[in-house]
């Protein structure tokens, strides 16, 4: 009875801190990464409300599809698909090194700003993690999570419905989704909310500016690889 109160509780907790979260002011604040008096629509650099590529959710950043190596190792027990799967692959438009554009420029009419396009070399992107095609040395993404499949004895716990919500994984410090058409796909956005890095007292995020940050966009406190053994319980 405790422990399904501590869950409910963590749920709870979880749902409060992303409804304070904002991108204002983090890593992926394109103003704050400008670090110039011209300001940029922060939401308009992946996302508009008309003119959308045909994936969700209304994406506006265009790139030819690419092909990535995934992740494996003997000791990797769980299926992986062949191909990267979204949202990870929306991920990688930003942090593949390949150029992209936007859809949809803001502004009126036909206007272009390519300042929002992201092309090698230029500053506006200079910070951003370039992971290349190649993510063999990476943590696996794009596989289904199944539990039973774990022969390494990692205690993986079993994925449950958060309210109303998609699959989860819900451990002892944060709640992690799944994605795919039955809730079961483990991607980037698993162990990260592109929106925002989790708030907590005493972070700091890498400029040295934001208080009580915690940076990298992680969905719970990683000291110590606390996040880590939400996953792997016996590690």
């Amino acid at each position: 009875m405790k422990k399904n109160i501590f869950i409910v509780l963590l749920v709870i907790l979880f749902f409060v801190s992303k409804a304070q979260s904002s991108i204002m002011g983090t890593p992926h604040d394109v103003n704050v990464m400008r670090n110039t008096n011209e300001e940029l629509q922060v939401c308009a650099m992946c996302h508009t409300p008309h003119s959308k590529i045909e994936i969700t959710p209304l994406w506006n950043r265009n790139q030819p599809p690419q092909s990535y190596t995934i992740y494996e190792s003997p000791s990797f027990d769980m299926e992986a698909e062949e191909v990267l799967q979204l949202p990870s692959s929306q991920c990688m438009t930003c942090h593949n090194g390949v150029s992209s554009n936007l859809v949809n420029y803001p502004g009126p009419g036909s206007n272009m700003d390519t300042s929002y396009d992201i092309i090698n070399n230029d500053p506006l992107f200079s910070s951003y993690s370039n992971m290349g095609s190649n993510l063999k040395n990476n943590h696996p993404v794009s596989f289904i999570y199944a539990p039973t499949r774990d022969v390494d004895n990692n205690g993986f716990p079993e994925s449950r419905k958060v309210g109303t919500s998609r699959k989860a994984i819900v451990g002892s410090r944060g709640v992690y989704p799944l994605y795919g058409p039955n809730d079961n796909h483990f991607e980037c956005s698993t162990c990260h909310d592109v929106h925002d890095t989790v708030e907590y007292p005493g972070k700091e995020i890498n400029d040295g500016k934001s208080s009580g940050r915690q940076v990298f966009f992680l969905r719970a406190d990683n000291t110590g690889s606390r996040m880590c053994t939400d996953c792997h319980t016996n590690r």
